[in-house]
């Protein structure tokens, strides 16, 4: 007598209406998830609505903005929530991305200590190290909290190396030790 050997998971018994409908919903979303993810990706490095928008903490390395520099003028404060300026000037670079971007939109997030002038800029010309200057605040009282303030820039014509700007900050007043400015979040508004 012959014994036929009956594979059980292709049998009508086991599945009579063909696959589970779990794993045909796993399977649609193994599909589906990357190429949503792509398109998402996609979409967001084209920005066509025309703004790219980029933020990173002080603290932290983004891939778009790099950290505040030089180390010993912009210490990481106690809390460490924030970057303590404590000489003068400052900067950061950031990377503007792919595409015909014309204008910056840079907003710090900051606490001010006292310090009357904070100018935020860009340089204009690197061979003379000159730059446009905008008079970020220029209170003459103690804030104490954080606030934001915003500066726009005609980026056309700005040098760029490997693709970067370089952005100054200028407190003036740290440079007696009296006043200093924490900053926390730096943002930037990339427009075509």
């Amino acid at each position: 007598m012959e014994i036929e050997a009956v594979d059980k998971w292709s049998t009508p018994e086991v599945y009579p209406r063909g696959r589970p409908k779990i794993e045909v919903m796993l399977h649609t979303v193994i599909v589906i998830l990357p190429v949503i993810l792509v398109a998402l990706l996609v979409w967001t490095r084209l920005a066509p609505s025309g703004t790219f928008v980029v933020m990173a903490d002080a603290l932290e390395r983004s891939p778009y903005i790099n950290r505040i520099l030089p180390a010993e003028r912009a210490v990481a404060s106690v809390d460490g929530e924030s970057v303590v300026v404590i000489d003068d000037p400052i900067y950061f670079t950031a990377l503007v991305p792919v595409g015909e971007y014309r204008s910056a939109e840079v907003t710090l997030e900051y606490r001010n200590h006292e310090q009357l002038i904070i100018k935020l800029g860009v340089i204009t010309d690197m061979v003379v190290n000159s730059f446009d200057l905008r008079v970020l605040e220029n209170f003459l009282v103690d804030s104490g909290d954080w606030q934001e303030s915003t500066v726009n820039f005609d980026i056309t014509n700005l040098p760029r190396t490997n693709g970067t700007i370089k952005f100054i900050l200028s407190t003036p007043g740290v440079k007696a030790g009296n006043h200093s400015v924490d900053i926390r979040r730096i943002k930037i508004a990339w427009h075509k």
